[in-house]
């Protein structure tokens, strides 16, 4: 029983539970995501993402975490004024080993081999 009441005071508290089940998950404003994306390349949030890009190494398998960080570079870089910073915090480096690295091709099926180059 105090398992239970824990579990539905969380949802409850993250604004989920059964009366929202049903409901579309809201997007997040453009304004938000702005805001998020300057906290992030302030706080050295590339060091973040270059470093686990280079632990990735050239492992065949963690294609889809490949492809996070892809994604993730690239909203960084968005703003003009944030790409020196995104350089500066090994971003370009992180985009190159992704680029060149095995799993170039985010399309494939998991497990397939690599595309010659």
């Amino acid at each position: 029983r105090g398992q239970a009441q824990k579990a539905g005071g969380a949802e409850a508290a993250v604004g989920g539970g059964a009366a929202d089940a049903g409901d579309e998950e809201d997007e997040p404003d453009e304004a938000q995501l702005e805001a998020l994306r300057d906290l992030l390349v302030a706080s050295d949030g590339t060091v973040l993402i270059a470093e686990l890009v280079h632990q990735l190494g050239t492992a065949a398998h963690g294609a889809s975490t490949r492809a996070a960080c892809a994604r993730c570079l690239l909203a960084l870089a968005t703003k003009p004024e944030h790409r020196g910073t995104v350089i500066a915090q090994g971003g370009f480096r992180a985009a190159l080993d992704l680029a060149n690295g095995p799993g170039r091709d985010f399309g494939d099926a998991p497990g397939a081999p690599p595309r010659p180059a």
